[in-house]
Formats: structure tokens, sequence, C-alpha cells
């Protein structure tokens, strides 16, 4: 897959001459994952993960690249797992397994092993739904009513599912990937799959969340990039915002 290797450099470089921000230093990785994983071709996110890992040896210092690793394996199935609700469970699945294999075990003695999203009480659940409720509020803002309707409309239970399900204990969680970041990942998982209904309210759902317009431009361009290797159709950001 040297093709593949040579493009995620690429991607890092656009990632960091597009992006002017620290997040920007390990987004490239995180979003070139989800949508490898989108496109189903889960052996490859394994890649992904060799390039990001051997840049953190070649910018680290010895004694800083144990951690930097670790924290870049959190957020990397971070990424992967909160793209579940854009791409599906099975892909999910098959891409964290996939990971998993090539993970060292030096690495996974400092990764959490046990559920980081607790509902131990009903309190927890509780808390969730109103995170939830209010992460959908925000991305949809005023129009946040009228989509939900469209859901009721749809299916009684979709919106339900949508609030107490994803948006809760998942998409809203900010602790390895904070409202910004995790826009960012449902837009281009969206923008993979060529969704450009569910795209224009996410796409302005991330502006909401305070992602920058060049940010996005810059997931735009990695998208196209792996939609172009790949062979396989992708949606531009809504034209209003070009």
């Amino acid at each position: 897959m040297s093709g593949l290797t040579g493009l995620l450099g690429e991607l890092h470089g656009v990632w960091n001459a597009g992006v002017q921000t620290t997040r920007g230093q390990d987004l490239w990785y995180i979003l070139a994952a989800v949508v490898i994983s989108t496109l189903n071709h889960p052996k490859h996110v394994c890649q992904v993960y060799s390039v990001a890992e051997k840049t953190i040896v070649e910018t680290t210092l010895p004694e800083q690249q144990q951690i930097e690793k670790q924290k870049m394996v959190v957020r990397l199935r971070e990424g992967l797992f909160k793209s579940f609700p854009i791409v599906g469970y099975p892909k999910v699945i098959n891409a964290l397994s996939e990971l998993n294999q090539v993970i060292p075990d030096t690495v996974k003695l400092g990764l959490p092993t046990e559920p980081t999203r607790i509902e131990d009480s009903w309190e927890d659940v509780v808390e969730q739904r109103r995170r939830g409720r209010e992460c959908f509020d925000k991305i949809y803002d005023r129009h946040s009513q009228r989509v939900i309707d469209i859901m009721q409309a749809g299916h009684p239970d979709l919106a339900q599912t949508a609030l107490h399900h994803l948006y809760g204990p998942v998409l809203s969680d900010p602790r390895s990937l904070d409202g910004k970041d995790t826009s960012l990942v449902v837009v281009a998982c969206l923008m993979a799959q060529n969704l450009p209904s569910q795209l224009k309210g996410h796409w302005y759902g991330a502006l909401h969340q305070g992602v920058t317009l060049d940010e996005l431009e810059t997931v735009q361009k990695s998208v196209a990039k792996l939609c172009g290797f790949y062979n396989v159709p992708w949606c531009q950001m809504p034209k209003k915002t070009q």
C-alpha cells in the first residue's frame, strides 16, 4: 500500500499547511481513518496508524513518545467510535478490530480497558440526555425542532433514539474529541458517503460548534483525495459557503 502511505503523508502536509492550529496536527489521521473505514477498507486503517506513529517518532523526544502514542490511539479510537451513528456499527467494529491488531502491547498497557461512558445511575442517563439535546440544539440551531419533527414523521422513535442513544452518550461526549473535532468527523463521513442532505445540516452545525471555514475546506480536500484514491463518488460542501 505504498500509494496509500504516500497519500497519507500528503494529507498530513495538507493539514499542516491549511490549518495553523495544534488541532490540525492530529486531525489528519483521525479523519483519514474514519473516511477509510466509511469506505469499507478497515485493513487500511492500520496503515493510518503506522504513518501517524512514525510522525510521532520523528517529531517527539524519546521520553515523550510513549505518552504521545497512547494519546494518539485514544483519539483515533474515539474518532472511529464516534463515526458509528453516521456509518453504522459493523464498519466501526471492523476498523477498530483491525486497528487493535497493530497497536503494540506496550501502548495498550496505558489505554482504558473499561467502558468510559458510565450509566450506573438514572442521574447519569438524565445528564447524558440533557447534554445530547444541548448538542443537538447547538448544531441545528433554529432548525432543531423542525429536524426532530421530520424524523418523528418518518418513524415515531427516530428522533428519540437519536437524542437518547446517539447524541447523548456518544456524539456530545467531549472528553477525547470535543464538539469541534466530532463535527469534523461527522462532516467527513457524510461527504465520503455522498449524502448532501445530511451534510448541509452538519456543515452548518460544525460552524455553530466553532469550526472555522478553513478547517471545513481542509476536510473537503482530504475527503476528495481519499475518495479519489478509492475511486468513489463524494459530495462537496453546501454551495452558499463556497
